[in-house]
């Protein structure tokens, strides 16, 4: 029983040992709060304090983010930004007297979190007094959320990143993709650099390229095709160019709205097509293969849900548009339904 208890001992003190990294290296210099402070201004965080504020929560939140980022870097994702918060949150935890630490170390028995206390005494022993921070744990939770939304943010930009990728590879074989490529590019080296907004921007910008350029190829195509049948057809009605003009003028405007529909269309069950991967890809990284957590993957699957509710619900009326009333119709027949015409009564279509 002794023995066991030895071998228990030295198990735990060897694990402390290897999380216990001198924190003199580190500093939290003005420079590093002036990041933080810009990077919230121009991000749509928002801190919800938790209902009850507690030190063990707190301490939790803390143990949370630390495997948040240890996640992250398993992905070989930059990091540094959230480690200089994490180093933010521990020292509001910490406080100025390290003594609350080692009270309870005393009382807790789990072995995992007697070894993250262990790592913040070391770390409170080491602190440069310049880094010092006051016992906040609102302050704790509120970095510590700052993590969470960094984190899914992240994922959410690589899921972008793919998806608009995927679509201006398949849409550079009919028209120039260059600036929706050098926006995508920008996005990636942003993305690298972990200034998540820029890339977010940048991908904003190569989606509206592309779409952009998906409505110009359409409405020339379209165009060269009706200049085309009324130069073969009309040449020699000069006369009666005026009227001619004017009479499908109204079948052009809807030949036009058709055509951005389908271009539209077109471009959302691309769209479509790709989340569906994504998410087969994600039920894979988290049931097989195991390489995101749990609750990473609900945060993927509700994204991807949303976005499938949109597309499915916009793609019933693009079709509309693009085929006309005639398949609303033959739709209706199927159903038998019946249409009352005004001094006709009742008549079934």
């Amino acid at each position: 029983m002794r023995k066991t208890n030895k071998r228990a001992v030295f198990l735990v003190f060897a694990a402390a040992f290897l999380f216990l990294i001198p924190a003199a290296s580190f500093s939290i210099s003005n420079a590093t709060d002036v990041v933080i402070s810009q990077t919230q201004e121009k991000s749509k965080f928002v801190y919800e304090p938790p209902a009850v504020i507690t030190r063990g929560g707190a301490l939790d939140a803390l143990m949370k983010a630390e495997e948040e980022i240890d996640e992250m870097k398993s992905y070989n994702l930059s990091t540094t930004f959230m480690e200089d918060i994490i180093y933010k949150a521990k020292a509001s935890y910490i406080g100025n007297d390290a003594k609350l630490i080692e009270a309870d170390l005393k009382a807790e028995e789990d072995i995992a979190k007697r070894l993250y206390m262990q790592l913040l005494l070391n770390l409170a022993k080491e602190m440069p007094a310049a880094d010092a921070q006051p016992l906040d744990y609102s302050e704790v939770f509120r970095l510590t959320q700052i993590i969470t939304y960094r984190k899914n943010q992240a994922y959410n930009i690589i899921d972008m990143i793919s998806l608009i990728g995927d679509k201006e590879k398949q849409l550079s074989a009919r028209l120039d993709t260059e600036k929706a490529a050098g926006y995508l590019a920008l996005a990636r080296e942003s993305f690298k650099s972990e200034r998540y907004e820029d890339a977010e921007d940048y991908l904003t910008k190569a989606d509206a390229s592309l779409s952009e350029g998906m409505l110009g190829y359409n409405r020339f195509k379209g165009m060269l095709k009706l200049s085309g049948s009324i130069l073969t057809n009309y040449w020699w009605q000069v006369i009666l160019t005026l009227v001619v003009i004017a009479a499908i003028t109204p079948k052009v405007a809807k030949r036009m709205r058709r055509e951005r529909a389908k271009r539209k269309l077109e471009s959302l069950k691309i769209e479509l097509a790709t989340i569906k991967e994504l998410m087969k890809k994600a039920q894979e990284e988290c049931f097989k293969q195991r390489t995101i957590t749990v609750d990473t993957y609900r945060v993927k699957s509700e994204q991807y849900r949303g976005r499938m509710t949109e597309i499915e619900h916009s793609i019933p009326v693009l079709e509309v548009i693009v085929h006309g009333e005639k398949k609303k119709k033959a739709k209706a027949e199927k159903l038998g339904i019946l249409e009352i015409k005004e001094g006709e009564g009742e008549e079934e279509i």
